[in-house]
């Protein structure tokens, strides 16, 4: 692996477009130079896809699913778009779009996996923000 490698990160999205907005800008400002974000509509029908498309970078890609398929199959799916789309990408990172990131996190999270090339998952600390 290689402290260059490709990241990229899956966001899945139901509904709420402020709180998707706001962990999306905060990947955004990273200071991992490789990173590609990928936000999955998890079958929302209410028009914050199109609200979030509008508001955020071109540079973010959007997949959009039919109808709510939850946790897990709407991260399976932002995966397999992923690996179809870039075959070569071999960090993943999941966030459900409540998350809020450290700009410091993705290098950490690459250097990890760096020094660990037998793991098979990483994950950052995590905190609560307080309310």
């Amino acid at each position: 692996m290689s402290a260059r490698a490709r990241v990229w990160v899956i966001v899945l999205h139901y509904r709420t477009w402020r709180e998707t907005e706001d962990c999306v800008r905060s990947l955004l400002q990273s200071d991992y130079p490789r990173l590609r974000v990928l936000v999955v509509d998890n079958g929302s029908a209410d028009g914050s896809t199109d609200e979030l498309c509008a508001r955020l970078p071109a540079e973010v890609q959007f997949l959009t699913l039919p109808s709510n398929v939850y946790y897990a199959a709407g991260m399976n799916a932002g995966i397999a778009w992923v690996k179809q789309r870039d075959p070569s990408c071999s960090l993943l990172l999941v966030l459900n779009n409540d998350t809020l990131a450290d700009p410091g996190m993705l290098s950490q999270l690459v250097q990890a996996s760096v020094q660990q090339p037998d793991a098979g998952i990483i994950a950052p600390v995590i905190y609560f923000a307080s309310q």
